[in-house]
C-alpha cells in the first residue's frame, strides 16, 4: 500500500464509533458541568435575595424592639402611675376638681 492510500485509510478511521464515542462522553460532560454552573448560579442569587429579606426584617425587629424597651421603661416610671390614677379619678391633695356635666 502507498502512503496516500494509508493516509486515507488513517483519515477515514479518524470519526469510528471510539471517537464518536469520546465526543459524546466530552459534549455530555461539559454539558452537566454548565448546567451545575448554571444552577449554582441561580441558587446563589436566590440565597443573596433571602439574606436581603432577612436583614430588611432583622432592621424592623431592632426597630419595633427599641419601640418596646422605651415603652417598658415608661410603664415603670412615676409619670406612668401618675396618669393612671388621674384616668381613674384620683387627684392630689390641695387640688381643685371640677366636674363638668352635659
Amino acid at each position: 500500500m502507498s502512503r496516500a492510500a494509508k493516509k486515507k485509510v488513517h483519515e477515514k478511521r479518524k470519526y469510528t464509533r471510539s471517537g464518536y464515542l469520546r465526543l459524546l462522553v466530552s459534549i455530555l460532560i461539559i454539558g452537566g458541568f454548565l448546567y451545575t454552573l448554571t444552577a449554582q448560579q441561580f441558587r446563589l442569587v436566590s440565597i443573596r435575595k433571602e439574606t436581603a429579606r432577612c436583614n430588611e426584617e432583622i432592621a424592623l425587629q431592632k426597630k419595633e424592639y427599641e419601640k418596646l424597651k422605651e415603652k417598658a421603661a415608661y410603664s415603670s416610671s412615676d409619670r406612668f402611675y401618675e396618669e393612671k390614677a388621674r384616668d381613674e379619678g384620683y387627684v392630689r391633695e390641695n387640688e381643685t376638681v371640677f366636674i363638668v356635666g352635659n
